[in-house]
């Protein structure tokens, strides 16, 4: 990788089996991995600040990395376009989730620590809601079915803050996968897909055929790629 940046990734993990499957996708980055557990999702965003890093990459451990070249391409894309935090819309995006699309979708995101620190209030934050002087922020070219500008995630206040105090986004297309209802592609800067994300990971040992179908899917494209 030529550049000076420090890059690390995240995941929030209640599964042994699925961290562990999930991070095989990308060895080949050779990037420090932090496994957070016991946390919730709003709490583990704030966990996040206090990484010692340039850039931060939440990656679910229901996510599997078909191409992880792309998320070091984003990354620095980011840092040379002076965008702080990246993600999936959490509505008007894909079908299932339908809610407040300022909002990236807590599975994937990219966070520029060192830009964001400056702009995060933590005296604030916490109590911060949607309100209409976000609403020119609206990634109107994205959406695609219905969403809810609410306050649904209890994660929203974090994003929000940023959002107020000057973090510029980065909104990030995504569609389903047409062999799943449930699973979605995420796309990176240049539209093209790069992981699939099975949602509901606590459904692990319930749902096994649907996630190895996915990391077969992922695990197919992932030799493609290389």
């Amino acid at each position: 990788m030529n550049h000076n940046l420090k890059i690390e990734i995240a995941t929030r993990s209640i599964s042994d089996e699925l961290y562990e499957i999930s991070g095989v996708f990308i060895e080949k980055l050779k990037l420090k991995r932090h496994r957070l557990l016991d946390t919730e999702a709003d709490d583990y965003f704030y966990r996040l600040l206090d990484l010692d890093c340039d850039f931060v990459v939440n990656l679910d451990e229901d996510c599997f990395v078909s191409n992880p070249s792309r998320i070091i391409d984003l990354v620095l894309y980011m840092n040379d376009n002076g965008y702080h935090i990246a993600g999936m819309p959490d509505g008007g995006v894909c079908e299932h989730r339908f809610h407040n699309p300022l909002i990236p979708n807590a599975f994937f995101n990219i966070i520029d620590l060192r830009g964001i620190r400056e702009k995060f209030n933590p005296l604030t934050a916490r109590i911060q809601q949607y309100g209409d002087d976000l609403l020119y922020l609206v990634p109107q070219s994205l959406l695609k079915t219905k969403y809810a500008l609410d306050n649904f995630e209890p994660y929203y206040p974090f994003f929000f803050d940023l959002l107020r105090n000057g973090a510029v986004p980065l909104y990030l297309n995504g569609f389903q996968w047409n062999r799943d209802p449930i699973s979605t592609i995420q796309c990176d800067h240049k539209d093209l897909p790069f992981l699939i994300h099975t949602w509901y990971s606590r459904a692990f040992n319930e749902q096994r055929d649907r996630f190895n179908h996915a990391i077969s899917w992922a695990k197919k494209f992932s030799k493609e790629a290389n």
